[in-house]
């Protein structure tokens, strides 16, 4: 306690508080530098994840399309097989 009182005498009670802001303030940042850090790279995460569905869907997507356009294309071939054995049997 001596020492803080002595430095105030020193060097003056606006320069000890400057300095005391100033290293406060430096470790907010460092503090919230730190915050930012981890909530980025959360995001990052997040948003590979996300994209990682996304790319599953629409592969799960373009499958079902093929596999429902080719069931439409055999159901359309049988039909007209249907049609030309009804036209030759008229």
């Amino acid at each position: 306690m001596e020492a803080i009182v002595q430095l105030i005498q020193t060097v003056g009670f606006p320069i000890i508080c400057v300095l005391l802001c100033g290293w406060y303030i430096k470790y907010r940042e460092d503090v919230n530098d730190q915050k930012i850090t981890a909530l980025s790279n959360a995001h990052h995460d997040e948003v590979k994840a996300l994209a990682d569905a996304v790319g599953q869907q629409k592969e799960a997507y373009l499958s079902s399309t093929a596999a429902l356009t080719n069931a439409i294309n055999l159901l359309t071939a049988k039909l007209d097989e249907m049609e030309v054995k009804d036209d030759k049997l008229s």
